[in-house]
């Protein structure tokens, strides 16, 4: 966070974003700190800082008023005439204070409030909304877009540095109409440009997608003065998408003060506030990675009649009720995948293997079968016992044992949305389980259950391994800069 921070204010990077879950420092970091770290190095900086109540606003600026005032800082922060830029007492209010003899100054806004007539050099905007009620609000979010345009813009001009930092709330918050103007805006650029073949419809993206996408279009611009910089600190790391980020997998953002069992215990009770305010991956109630859209159906006459079905299974410990193991039965066709039957069951080892037996017997297995097994839990003794069972006719079942899965749930489910977001997956029309499958898709990763997307992130991974690349947009060649 602090590098970032400081290449904010060397100007390396122009415009910055930074999602941050609530309590863990951002403020103090952003809104305190900063104006006065900037202003110490820059007396001349106009800097202005809005957020959602002008009250609040102007407790940042009291706060970065003191720290200026403090000894250290006068130590630190000594002008190159020798004078102390702590002595700014003029104009000193609570919601603004110049530096005398420059021309720097600190003005707090609220997104309700105006500052005409005043140039910003750098404009921080620190939770545009206050909280829940709020953020779910059309209305406020709308207002918070207007504040945006209408008065954040109006005070830039072409060297001005923007900051956006938040908790986010919505998928339609600030931040989001942010990037999805301004990921329209460049990915037309590069269209223009020859630099992509296509353009992709930001609504067929999740939101973790676009964010992917976004920053790629980024790199193909590193002298656009408009883009953003997007950083994000989930409260537990769920991947390595951030190289500032030296947490492991799984860890807590501050263990100190929000450590991972209270985290475990939010997302329990509230998955869909979990997986917004703390992981900032805002999402609608159905989730943000897999669209039930995205998925065909077909009917059994489609197909020719001699297919080979596959089977597929994706097993838990068989202990525990949310601990289930799921098992389907596939064709491959053309390039597409055609699911014909979906088991999803919670037994006992023994019942399990008879279970089986009889599933892939009903939905016809032949010599021609493959029958893979994920080798986690009761994975690889599934394989080994059903190595040496017979079917009732009296025929050893082909079985293998896939490759372990190398990344976490989330990471496998985002590598397989450019296959299925190509419609390449298809379901048998008017089949028994298409709703409860749909629904855990839908819900994933913020529902209960992910037993039947680790199948399909299994299945797709096994066959589709090597065009699971996760970018949808081809770059022809990146011209050279303009001299």
């Amino acid at each position: 966070m602090c590098h970032k921070l400081e290449l904010f204010s060397t100007g390396i990077i122009k415009n910055l974003m930074v999602f941050m879950p609530p309590q863990h420092g951002k403020s103090e970091l952003v809104s305190r700190r900063l104006p006065a770290y900037m202003l110490g190095r820059n007396p001349n900086l106009k800097f202005v800082g809005a957020s959602y109540s002008s009250e609040l606003s102007k407790s940042f600026n009291r706060d970065c008023q003191r720290i200026m005032k403090s000894s250290e800082y006068s130590e630190i922060f000594r002008l190159s005439d020798n004078k102390d830029v702590s002595k700014f007492r003029y104009a000193e209010r609570a919601d603004y204070f110049e530096i005398v003899g420059y021309e720097g100054s600190y003005r707090s806004v609220g997104v309700d409030g105006a500052i005409t007539g005043f140039r910003a050099d750098i404009f921080s905007i620190d939770d545009p909304v206050k909280g829940y009620k709020e953020a779910m609000s059309p209305t406020e979010r709308e207002h918070a877009w207007n504040f945006y345009n209408a008065i954040v813009e109006t005070r830039c001009h072409n060297k001005t540095q923007k900051m956006l930092t938040m908790t986010r709330w919505h998928e339609d918050d600030l931040a989001g109409k942010i990037i999805l103007a301004d990921y329209d805006r460049l990915q037309q650029k590069a269209y223009n440009l020859k630099y992509i073949d296509v353009l992709i419809d930001k609504d067929s993206l999740s939101f973790t997608e676009l964010i992917g996408e976004y920053k790629m279009l980024c790199d193909l611009f590193p002298d656009d003065i408009l883009k953003w910089d997007i950083v994000i600190f989930p409260a537990v790391k769920e991947d390595a998408s951030n190289p500032d980020d030296p947490r492991k997998i799984g860890e807590a953002l501050w263990e100190e003060m929000h450590s991972l069992e209270r985290l475990d215990n939010i997302k329990l009770k509230a998955p869909q506030i979990f997986v917004s305010l703390y992981q900032q991956r805002p999402a609608p109630e159905e989730g943000d990675i897999i669209k039930a859209a995205w998925f065909k159906t077909f009917k059994s006459t489609d197909l020719p009649k001699e297919v080979t079905k596959d089977f597929y299974s994706d097993t838990g410990y068989g202990k525990q009720k949310s601990d289930k193991s799921a098992t389907g039965c596939y064709t491959l066709h053309e390039g597409n995948m055609y699911i014909w039957d979906l088991s999803v069951v919670n037994l006992p080892f023994p019942k399990f293997i008879t279970n089986y037996k009889d599933f892939i017997t009903r939905n016809g297995y032949s010599y021609k079968s493959e029958c893979a097994f994920e080798p986690k839990a009761t994975g690889i003794s599934c394989v080994q016992q059903l190595k040496v069972e017979k079917l009732d006719n009296g025929k050893y079942i082909n079985i293998v044992e896939d490759k372990p899965p190398k990344d976490d749930k989330v990471t496998r489910a985002k590598s397989i949305t450019p296959i299925l977001a190509a419609g390449r997956v298809h379901l048998l029309e008017g089949a028994s389980w298409i709703q409860a499958f749909l629904l855990e898709c839908k819900q994933f990763p913020n529902g209960k259950n992910d037993d039947q997307v680790d199948f399909l992130t299994g299945v797709l991974n096994r066959r589709f391994g090597d065009e699971l690349t996760g970018i949808r947009i081809t770059i022809i060649k990146k011209k050279e800069p303009e001299t």
